[in-house]
């Protein structure tokens, strides 16, 4: 996927604990060490994130993204919840992505997504690199 975006990010909030596989191509990770959901995010900085997908914080999570206004998340594509249906209206795009994403687990081994996926992009630079790289239908 990210090789298709062709775009390096400054930041993934989200990352997973060092040590682990990171495949996200940013320049510096908040994980488990640091908060970064609570951690302030450089407003210059882009920002990619796959949240946590528990339905009590992914909207605090895409929220801190919409307000920070450049970045991009990929998340399941839940059009019925109340979270995905705030944030759909304050995001430039959203890339509905075809098939199934190939989840990777932290020993690298393949999962397997239970849901149908989207990215959600904030930011002029985030939505040129989501229309590029053609991973699926894009709205807005």
């Amino acid at each position: 996927m990210f090789d298709k975006l062709a775009i390096e990010f400054d930041l993934d909030p989200c990352a997973p604990p060092v040590g682990t596989l990171r495949t996200v191509p940013a320049k510096r990770f908040l994980g488990t060490a640091e908060d970064g959901l609570r951690s302030s995010w450089d407003p210059d900085e882009n920002v990619f994130m796959n949240p946590p997908y528990n339905r009590k914080h992914i909207g605090t999570w895409m929220g801190k993204l919409a307000l920070h206004g450049k970045g991009m998340a990929l998340v399941f594509a839940r059009t019925d919840t109340t979270w995905f249906q705030e944030i759909a209206s304050m995001a430039d795009a959203i890339c509905f992505i075809r098939g199934r994403v190939q989840f990777l687990r932290p020993d690298g081994s393949e999962g397997r997504s239970t849901a149908p996926s989207c990215l959600i992009a904030f930011g002029e630079e985030n939505v040129t690199a989501l229309i590029n790289s053609k991973l699926g239908t894009i709205v807005g």
